[in-house]
């Protein structure tokens, strides 16, 4: 249809049209539509992945640890318990940026070398978090008697520290 519209000039009657203007933007029109999609598509991908990289990268570096010490111990649980409630966001995540990727594939659109790498670390990431999760849930129950041996203990020390703080209070101010 575009291909209809005359590159030059049209009487109409008294009236002299530019068609060329009009053709040119006709013509370039879908290109700006098909680049902006191509845009969308991309940065939506990359936004998806970064937001996801970071998220199953700080819950693989937690779950990676050996739980030696307490704060540890107490920070793997938390985490398993926040994984627990984020399965299905990664999942949709993980969904969406698959299937952009794919779009980007069939459609041709060229993802830069750091997205495309950065995929590759989540889907890394995202494939290995049940065996860090199972993993890490094995080493906790291993470590849970231990772990509570220094909660009481840890608490008993803190008991006494609070004892003693309120019996110099006493003897101090009333």
């Amino acid at each position: 249809m575009i291909g209809k519209v005359s590159a030059g000039s049209s009487k109409c009657g008294t009236i002299l049209v530019d068609t060329h203007t009009l053709k040119k933007q006709l013509t370039e029109m879908p290109r700006q539509v098909i680049e902006s999609i191509r845009h969308n598509v991309t940065q939506t991908m990359e936004q998806e992945t970064k937001t996801l990289r970071e998220e199953l990268g700080k819950t693989s570096e937690i779950l990676d640890q050996l739980p030696t010490s307490l704060n540890t111990y107490v920070e793997q649980v938390n985490t398993l318990k926040y994984i627990d409630h984020k399965r299905e966001d990664f999942d949709a995540k993980f969904a969406t940026i698959n299937r952009l990727n794919e779009q980007c594939k069939q459609d041709n659109i060229k993802v830069s070398v750091n997205l495309a790498m950065a995929i590759d670390d989540v889907k890394v990431l995202y494939e290995t978090l049940p065996k860090l999760q199972k993993t890490s849930a094995e080493q906790l129950a291993q470590n849970k008697e231990t772990m509570e041996r220094i909660m009481n203990s840890s608490s008993g020390v803190l008991s006494k520290k609070i004892k003693a703080f309120e019996k110099k209070y006493v003897e101090t101010y009333l």
